[in-house]
């Protein structure tokens, strides 16, 4: 017999005990090897360079999947970039500021007064910061006004110091709500810088701000009081006298009664 031959009587003999013609066999005669696959017969060479090729193909399909495994895990984990966090919570104080005159027991109507003369209140109205802000501050505004409608109404004068006609010269003085001494003096009012100028007119105007600084001897503010009499930054409940002395203009157009109104205004620049 050939050795193609037994060869091929091997391979069927293989073939019987259940190894298919598409799987590899390997057998030697005679220091000779050969192999069949799907009706193919090669030599040694030939077998090596297959199975190297199925090997590359196997090892590259575990490569592949392991690293679809690496991925795979890696999206897996979960970081949080959230490392701080904040809540703001928003309030809105109820706040109140107020200033109440009180002129119960003070003549308002000085009655007749004769042109050229000076007058003034006997007694103190009281000023009283109310509401529940701790630092109040007034401005005061003032205007002149005929009673009579249609009657010329007079303006304040800007310089006390000189007579002027159809000008009212007036003053405004604060003091301690417990002043004892009487009315403050001509002089006092004078050396207070307490001049209710035209500029002070009318009330929508600008007012002019009472105590504009700390201490005395600011605007309105009597001199010799000490801080007692201080009008800046005033506490709820506090109370202050208020005095107004007026002097008549030389002469007149205007022959009815005139009205004087002063009016308080709280500041609230910066509230």
């Amino acid at each position: 017999m050939s050795e193609n031959e037994k060869s091929e009587v091997r391979s069927q003999k293989l073939g019987d005990e259940g190894i298919g013609s598409d799987q590899l066999l390997v057998t030697s005669y005679q220091s000779r090897r050969w192999i069949k696959q799907g009706g193919k017969t090669m030599n040694s060479k030939s077998v090596v360079a297959e199975f190297t090729r199925r090997i590359a193909i196997g090892l590259v399909g575990v490569v592949v999947l392991g690293v679809g495994m690496m991925v795979e895990k890696a999206h897996a984990i979960a970081f949080s970039t959230n490392n701080a966090t904040a809540l703001t919570v928003r309030i809105r104080p109820n706040v109140d500021r107020g200033v109440e005159i009180s002129s119960s027991g003070v003549s308002l109507d000085f009655g007749l007064v004769d042109l050229s003369a000076s007058t003034k209140t006997v007694t103190n109205a009281t000023v009283t910061i109310m509401g529940n802000v701790s630092t109040t501050e007034l401005n005061m505004t003032s205007t002149i006004t005929a009673f009579t409608a249609g009657e010329k109404s007079w303006e304040f004068d800007d310089d006390p110091s000189n007579l002027e006609a159809d000008r009212l010269a007036s003053w405004v003085l604060f003091t301690s709500n417990t002043y004892s001494g009487g009315a403050p003096s001509d002089y006092e009012f004078g050396v207070a810088n307490a001049t209710v100028t035209q500029v002070m007119a009318p009330l929508s105007g600008t007012g002019v701000r009472i105590g504009g600084s700390s201490g005395n001897g600011s605007r309105f503010e009597h001199e010799g009081g000490g801080a007692t009499y201080d009008m800046d930054s005033m506490a709820p409940a506090t109370r202050r006298g208020m005095w107004v002395r007026m002097r008549n203009p030389s002469t007149t157009s205007a022959t009815g009664i005139q009205d004087v109104t002063f009016q308080l205004n709280v500041v609230t620049t910066g509230y």
